[in-house]
């Protein structure tokens, strides 16, 4: 049996255990994995992202164009290309 000093916590413990017809050690191992691969996930995205946001900031630093055109330089009043 698992040990919880929380009542907060066996209860919640217990409704999971409950609700998927599991015991609560199993129910507990479950959630905790589940929650264990989410963060992993997120801290995983968050460096990803950061690398991209590194690549497009070395990619701006050397291009010295002109700014791109906008939708009204490109399109008349009637949204035919000009």
């Amino acid at each position: 049996m698992l040990r919880m000093k929380s009542t907060k916590v066996r209860k919640l413990a217990l409704q999971l255990a409950r609700e998927t017809d599991e015991t609560v050690t199993r129910a507990v191992i479950e959630a905790r994995r589940l929650r264990l691969a989410q963060v992993r996930r997120q801290r995983q995205s968050e460096g990803i992202a950061q690398d991209l946001l590194a690549i497009g900031r070395r990619c701006c630093a050397g291009v010295n164009a002109a700014p791109i055109a906008t939708g009204d330089e490109l399109y008349d009043g009637l949204g035919l290309p000009r």
